[in-house]
């Protein structure tokens, strides 16, 4: 089973990906936040996830300041971007944070899903739009 939580202010697409993921016979959404400091504040009694699915542009702290403190509470956990920036410098600062996959929004939810899959195998993932870049 791979464990995953999600942060992404957007509710509908937020809910979207947790009633999918939880769809799949091999993926538990163990939590989905609007914001990192919701995810924050559930850190400490939350089951530990595999892999954290969140956005860049959240209110409040953004995605990219998010990842250090990701890895302080799961150091064990991969972390995936799921966004709508395309642009070289903030794909550049993402990865170089320690997001290990990186999404663009419009991507299919089968295809979420692969890349979770593939992450959680020892991969990386990235959109083919954003690979090609």
């Amino acid at each position: 089973m791979i464990t995953v939580a999600v942060i992404e202010d957007m509710e509908d697409s937020r809910e979207a990906i947790h009633q999918f993921l939880n769809w799949e016979t091999d993926f538990s959404c163990v939590g989905s936040f609007g914001s990192f400091e919701a995810f924050l504040k559930a850190a400490p009694s939350m089951p530990v996830p595999d892999i954290i699915l969140t956005d860049i542009g959240l209110p409040g702290m953004s995605g990219l300041e998010g990842i250090p403190l990701i890895e302080k509470h799961f150091p064990q956990a991969d972390i995936i971007m799921l966004t709508v920036y395309q642009d070289y410098e903030t794909i550049y600062k993402a990865l170089c944070a320690g997001a290990v996959g990186y999404l663009l929004k419009n991507t299919p939810m089968q295809r979420i899903a692969d890349a979770l899959r593939d992450v959680k195998n020892g991969g990386s993932y990235m959109s083919p739009q954003i690979a090609r870049m």
